[in-house]
């Protein structure tokens, strides 16, 4: 994200997960967090400022939030890397036991 910063240096740029993922996080969860997110999104709207949040959102679900309608604008895109690569990231950050849940989480998503 340090790089998408250096070069959006005037939108408001956040991770998804920076709220804190529990353990039992599932659907639930990431709706509730999507919501809050589009909160601070309209916080930052009134301030005329852009806001990019950087996750695991859905775009289905980002827009039926009660907040999506007060949005000015809402874009989505899908940054994506080959499964090898994703493999790889998982094992260097430690999280070796998640490497076919985030596969399948990943191919859910394209």
């Amino acid at each position: 994200m340090l790089h998408l910063r250096r070069l959006l240096p005037q939108v408001i740029l956040d991770d998804f997960d920076a709220v804190g993922v529990p353990r039992s996080a599932g659907t639930l969860w990431r709706q509730e967090t999507t919501e809050y997110w589009l909160q601070q999104a309209l916080v930052h709207q009134v301030e005329a400022r852009d806001t990019m949040i950087c996750g695991g959102a859905v775009l289905g679900e980002v827009l039926a939030c009660a907040s999506a309608l007060k949005i000015n604008g809402i874009s989505a895109c899908l940054l994506d890397c080959a499964d090898v690569v994703r493999i790889d990231r998982l094992r260097a950050s430690g999280k070796r036991g998640a490497a076919q849940g985030m596969l399948n989480w990943a191919a859910w998503r394209q």
